[in-house]
């Protein structure tokens, strides 16, 4: 019998050596993931003249090609196993890092991001596989909540640490650091001793990749992601209309908020299910960017951080528990592929519509105001579908 912590009492072990290297690698990769993307709109606008359509379109196209690696990330975890889909998708992220400098034009660097989509989508969908194998079943709220914390977490180190490297080496030295980053981020998988779960009779077809049980989930995860990328992508641009001349405060207080948020959060998962988490979750996202919209002042911009964080610190971590928990362990990776996939969905539509909103007249409001809209279908989903398929499939 595993040894257990002293909190909970009698429950299974959550802080093992491999868990902590997973929350290291995913912390790391997705802070190179969120400092390129705070540092692309002021590079494709300042350095190559781009536009906000063309600004959206940078965080479109990456989207775009994340969308099938995740896909067929998921399956090959599931048939090869964790380890070398981990380790193949984190080098061929760190690779496309470090490739930013060559980018002179912009339709090279559209052809970089959709490049560097493919690692990103397969390299993270791996790093949620395996942090999943690793968190006991009893723990499985607290511990992918944490999970998904360390994800977060990233803001609190990738865009303030761009924004201090560009005021000192410009963007060629930030893309040195970002490619640095990522090879911590290899680095601390190759260090991982990881449970063998693989399938070897897994065959390549789309009821592999797709697991059909995290749909509707996934789905509210799409709409989740069309107000979200609006906020991540316009947030930088949009600080210097409220009299905000560094944007990276903002990123540190949402990183903040979600991990004050987490521990609370993935005990109540634990106890009283997800209903709590994802609808506050929700409502509170919705407040967040109307206070972001309507408050037009350093301290607004600054709270509605505050706001959002917290929120989406108790909603999409709760989705991410229920889709691990409605499957097989060998099905874990094609559920996170699947939710994460249909959310990149979102994430490739968003930006390139929410920057086309913010060329017209409504500006970055309008692009504000509609992310929180459509959060109101992501709650008819859970209230309708989501909540009633998960009581009867969890496992």
């Amino acid at each position: 019998m595993k040894r257990t912590d002293a909190r909970p009492s009698g429950a299974p072990r959550l802080w093992t050596r491999d868990y902590a290297l997973v929350l290291g690698s995913t912390l790391l990769v997705w802070a190179s993931y969120y400092g390129l993307m705070v540092v692309m709109p002021l590079y494709a606008t300042e350095v190559l003249g781009g536009n906000r359509a063309q600004v959206g379109l940078l965080s479109s196209i990456l989207a775009l090609s994340s969308v099938p690696a995740r896909l067929a990330g998921g399956w090959a975890c599931d048939r090869w196993g964790r380890r070398p889909v981990q380790l193949a998708f984190l080098a061929l992220f760190v690779l496309a890092a470090f490739s930013y400098p060559l980018a002179a034009t912009f339709p090279l660097l559209l052809l970089l991001r959709f490049l560097h989509g493919v690692p990103f989508g397969g390299g993270t969908t791996a790093n949620m596989t395996v942090g999943s194998d690793l968190v006991p079943a009893e723990r499985r709220g607290e511990g992918m909540g944490y999970y998904a914390a360390s994800q977060v977490m990233a803001y609190a180190v990738g865009p303030p640490l761009a924004f201090f490297v560009l005021a000192r080496s410009g963007f060629d030295g930030f893309f040195t650091v970002a490619g640095l980053l990522a090879a911590g981020s290899l680095l601390l998988g190759w260090l991982i001793h990881q449970p063998r779960v693989s399938d070897p009779t897994a065959r390549f077809r789309l009821s592999a990749v797709l697991e059909k049980r995290v749909l509707w989930m996934s789905l509210m995860g799409l709409f989740i992601a069309l107000g979200y990328s609006g906020l991540v992508t316009f947030a930088t641009l949009y600080a210097g209309q409220v009299g905000v001349s560094n944007a990276g405060p903002f990123f540190t207080l949402y990183a903040l908020s979600v991990l004050a948020v987490r521990p609370l959060v993935g005990k109540l998962f634990d106890r009283h299910g997800p209903s709590l988490p994802v609808l506050a979750g929700l409502a509170g996202m919705m407040a967040g960017v109307v206070l972001l919209t309507c408050w037009r002042s350093p301290l607004g911009f600054h709270l509605s951080a505050v706001l959002y964080g917290l929120s989406y610190g108790a909603c999409f971590p709760s989705l991410q528990a229920m889709a691990v928990a409605v499957v097989e362990p060998e099905r874990r990776g094609a559920a996170g592929a699947t939710l994460f996939a249909i959310f990149d969905v979102g994430m490739t539509i968003g930006p390139y519509a929410n920057g086309l909103l913010a060329d017209t007249r409504g500006g970055y409001p309008l692009v504000f105001l509609t992310g929180a809209a459509v959060l109101v279908v992501a709650v008819l989903l859970y209230l309708t579908r989501v909540r009633a398929e998960y009581e009867a499939q969890r496992r």
